[in-house]
């Protein structure tokens, strides 16, 4: 089972609406993800850079919702 606080690193990183979500840097600077070991760490960051630039080479509509 995962911790509570690796729960909550990867649900900050799975929200969809980019205007909610934080961004990877603040994601590394997480207070969860500061607990990690060095090792832990840098496979995240490359994780993260990874999806990241997967995610910038898609053609993705806009997901935020604005009220009329």
């Amino acid at each position: 089972k995962w911790s509570e606080d690796f729960t909550k690193f990867i649900s900050a990183c799975l929200i969809k609406d980019y205007e909610q979500r934080p961004s990877a840097e603040e994601l590394l600077r997480n207070e969860n993800f500061v607990k990690f070991d060095d090792e832990t760490k840098e496979s995240y960051r490359d994780l993260l850079k990874t999806y990241h630039m997967k995610l910038s080479s898609l053609d993705v509509p806009d997901v935020s919702v604005e009220s009329d």
